[in-house]
């Protein structure tokens, strides 16, 4: 493969406006999935409505009941609870936050064996300097996110070439060693190329989540 033609697929412009769009897509998709979030939830006195109606009674509370709930805090959500997290998290001081913060943290929270609260899943830490918070965890989904974006982003490079050269049907030279034609190249490399930068997408989207739980830990105290 001839390097330099390879290494010419990109200008520092083109890479540019790659990293660029995938600013604005990252930006764009965390604004709809909070929309989406903030658009389907009760606020605080609504909250306590449900609770009134669907929670009296709590500690015999029938199948019926627990499947209703379970339903309705879905619903509101977005998320499936089971009852027993319904039921810790009802009894926080603002219901309302703590079921915030316990959907944006799930990923590192559970339900106490004890079933009376939220507890880690696993081993994670928090550093603390003056008044600002470190997270090991965030850093590692940060450096994945360059990590996956970059190498997806140079994975496009075949795809480029042969959209380049209009050599869809026959085989690129560029690519004579691998003897497969052009629209076979090109797929291969979107498609890599697609999966890099939806698991960059996916790291960043992460970012902040070890946060929330850590705050819901603490408030729960």
């Amino acid at each position: 493969m001839d390097k330099n033609l390879l290494s010419g697929a990109f200008t520092y412009q083109t890479i540019g406006a790659i990293i660029a769009l995938m600013t604005v897509l990252i930006t764009f998709f965390r604004y709809l999935s909070d929309f989406h979030f903030e658009k389907n939830k009760f606020r605080h006195k609504n909250l306590e409505i449900v609770q009134a109606t669907l929670s009296s009674n709590s500690n015999k509370a029938s199948l019926k009941q627990r499947y209703l709930t379970e339903q309705v805090f879905s619903l509101i959500y977005r998320f499936n609870f089971s009852y027993d997290e319904i039921s810790v998290l009802l009894r926080y001081t603002n219901p309302s936050k703590a079921f915030d913060l316990f959907v944006k943290g799930a990923p590192y929270l559970k339900l106490s064996n004890n079933m009376k609260s939220i507890v880690f899943n696993g081993s994670y830490w928090q550093f603390k300097l003056w008044r600002f918070k470190f997270y090991p965890r965030d850093l590692l989904h940060i450096s994945s996110y360059f990590i996956f974006g970059f190498i997806g982003t140079y994975t496009f490079a075949p795809a480029m070439l042969v959209f380049d050269s209009g050599k869809w049907f026959v085989v690129p030279e560029i690519f004579a060693f691998l003897g497969i034609h052009g629209i076979f190249i090109f797929t291969i490399s979107v498609v890599f190329g697609g999966a890099l930068w939806a698991l960059a997408f996916k790291a960043i989207r992460s970012v902040g989540k070890i946060s929330d739980a850590f705050e819901l830990i603490e408030i729960g105290k």
